[in-house]
């Protein structure tokens, strides 16, 4: 993933989880007893990296396949709890089925006030979590800052969404190591003004920091859809891609749970004018990831899977079209859905790159994902080749 070439009639050689060798057919020495996967006419890329999901409710360890099933090998959880560390140590030793698993714990801001910033780091990360979660835009700047800054002593990434008392550049100079939603950008620096010629503005203010945007495209792009393509509400229910969605997980779904979509349908004579207002609304989130992108800010692809309609697995895939459409090209769409991603992760050299000594993480392609938008989406002929997960913590 370290540019768009194409290794043709190349041998990879995978042993205990991890890649041993990569090499001209004619030259690599493959062990007699090796287990052989026929590649010819194939693409192997990397495990695709999911960086915004949520493992929520009773069952969620029946979500883990079906991340495996779209070729995404680690996702990052960012709503957890004790279980999650719990659910990480099964997958990583092989009781579970599913994705190498990185996890923050609750929401720091629902913390009470009277804990110290200290405290809270240092809470988290003996409770095992891997990055502090921001979710509440109105957090006070003063407790950020003091969190901020806890967080940079101890080494621990402060991942989230960005107050909107402290704003962007601020959230990047104390060192937020990820900015999540194009949405939320769209309300904390744009105010939700559609505003085109403040696109370099926001360029700047994230860029030169150590901060990466994931912009999760498809969860708005999927509530835009909702209104124009099924307008009774229950064609939602009836898509393919929900059919292995486990049950718990469909019912919480169902239109009359779901107040957003209710309202937005409940006034049939508004629902055009709704709609056209969320067109507009997601044109404009592709633009900022479009710029965000062609200003060097680095990009990541995540799904926020969990929420309503967001399909495990699924929607990372949908996630590489939506940075597709908002201009990325076919290399740079897969490489935020993989080494980009994983740059911004802990154990960041270990991953997203069929490079020898690094982890067998890899999906094995009937289509070449470059040239054909569908080759990630063609799951039902796409197959995982090999797994391995971060040791036990």
């Amino acid at each position: 993933m370290d540019d768009a070439r194409v290794l043709e009639r190349h041998t990879v050689v995978m042993r205990g989880g991890r890649i041993v060798a990569v090499a001209p057919d004619a030259e690599a020495r493959v062990p007699a007893d090796a287990r052989r996967v026929d590649g010819r006419g194939r693409w192997l890329v990397p495990g695709l990296v999911d960086m915004h999901v949520h493992l929520d409710g009773a069952g969620r360890e029946r979500d883990l396949p079906l991340y495996l099933a779209h070729g995404v090998t680690t996702v990052r959880n960012l709503r957890g709890t004790p279980e999650h560390v719990a659910l990480r140590a099964r997958i990583a030793r092989g009781e579970l089925l599913g994705p190498t698993l990185l996890t923050s714990g609750p929401f720091v801001d629902r913390l009470p006030e009277a804990t110290p910033a200290e405290q809270v780091v240092r809470d988290h990360r003996a409770a095992g979590y891997d990055v502090l979660k921001v979710h509440d835009r109105e957090y006070a700047p003063e407790r950020y800052r003091a969190l901020a800054r806890a967080a940079r002593a101890a080494g621990m990434p402060l991942v989230g969404h960005v107050p909107v008392a402290v704003g962007v550049e601020a959230a990047v100079r104390e060192g937020q190591r990820t900015l999540e939603h194009a949405e939320d950008l769209m309300q904390t620096f744009f105010a939700m003004q559609l505003d085109t010629a403040r696109l370099p503005a926001l360029v700047a203010a994230v860029r030169g920091g150590r901060a990466c945007v994931v912009p999760t495209l498809v969860v708005f792009g999927t509530v835009a859809r909702h209104l124009a393509e099924y307008p009774d509400l229950r064609g939602l229910m009836a898509r393919p891609a929900l059919r292995h969605v486990r049950p718990a997980l469909r019912d919480a779904w169902a239109p009359e749970r779901n107040p957003y979509v209710l309202r937005a349908h409940g006034r049939a004579a508004e629902a055009p004018a709704i709609a056209a207002r969320l067109a507009a609304q997601n044109a404009f989130l592709h633009r900022i990831a479009g710029a965000l992108h062609a200003g060097g800010v680095p990009v990541a692809a995540g799904s926020d899977a969990g929420v309503p309609h967001t399909i495990p697995g699924h929607a990372l895939v949908e996630e590489v079209a939506q940075l597709r459409a908002a201009g990325l090209s076919p290399h740079d769409a897969l490489r935020d859905a993989a080494r980009a991603a994983a740059e911004r992760l802990p154990r960041a050299d270990e991953f997203a790159a069929i490079v020898p000594g690094l982890r067998a993480d890899a999906v094995l392609l009937d289509l070449d994902p470059r040239a054909d938008p569908g080759a990630l989406a063609d799951t039902a002929r796409s197959r995982i080749v090999a797994m391995s997960f971060c040791e036990p913590r």
